[in-house]
């Protein structure tokens, strides 16, 4: 359970932004970071989501399962395991960590009843993407999004969720943005496009693709 006064948080409007590893997470918090009434946190570990105040909005980006889990969350004994994971097998544990990094598990953030947008990509592409980035092998990449596929599968029904597509984000950034905001119930700031040009994360070829159709 969460060690914070929930009726205190309620005031707040949260956001989540879950997906898969390279599958253009950090993109679009990039962009959900350009509207002046959103404040986004990229992979906060710790629930600082619950301390931004000034905005509608605050936001954290996670990945599912390398860093957020249903319920099991992390601690410094975990933080611990997962540091000698990675002396023994530095390339494997980037995609599979024995224990999630986030001190926040899934069902701790569901209890702020967050605007949940699911980041999505072509799975054969995101799969090519993760062994070519992190230098896993392709049975590593797909047990990765396969317990993506599953966190995905347990977020209930009464929670709201709205999915974006990479492919859709790069190409028709315009029209994806503003459904976003439709979704989030807020108005459209084109600027928000022009957020890929700050944070080296952002400065790919996804992120140039977006500035130049501002």
């Amino acid at each position: 359970m969460l060690n914070f006064n929930l009726t205190q948080i309620k005031i707040m409007n949260y956001i989540l932004v879950l997906g898969a590893q390279h599958s253009g997470t950090s993109l679009l918090t990039a962009i959900l970071g350009g509207h002046p009434e959103i404040a986004m946190l990229n992979e906060d570990l710790k629930g600082g989501i619950t301390n931004v105040v000034g905005k509608k909005y605050a936001g954290n980006k996670l990945i599912f399962h390398i860093q957020i889990r249903e319920s099991f969350k992390a601690n410094r004994f975990t933080h611990l395991l997962n540091k000698i994971a990675r002396i023994f097998f530095p390339k494997k544990t980037v995609v599979k960590r024995p224990f999630p990094n986030s001190e926040m598990s899934l069902e701790e953030y569901l209890e702020l009843e967050p605007k949940i947008i699911l980041m999505e990509r072509d799975e054969k592409a995101n799969i090519e993407s993760i062994c070519r980035r992190e230098e896993v092998s392709e049975d590593i990449a797909k047990e990765h999004i396969d317990k993506v596929n599953e966190l995905e599968n347990i977020i209930p029904d009464e929670i709201d969720v709205h999915k974006v597509d990479l492919q859709s984000l790069t190409e028709n950034p315009q029209e994806t943005v503003a459904e976003i905001c439709d979704f989030l119930d807020l108005e459209f700031e084109l600027e928000m496009l022009s957020a890929t040009k700050y944070g080296y994360k952002y400065k790919n070829e996804y992120g140039s693709k977006i500035v130049q159709k501002v």
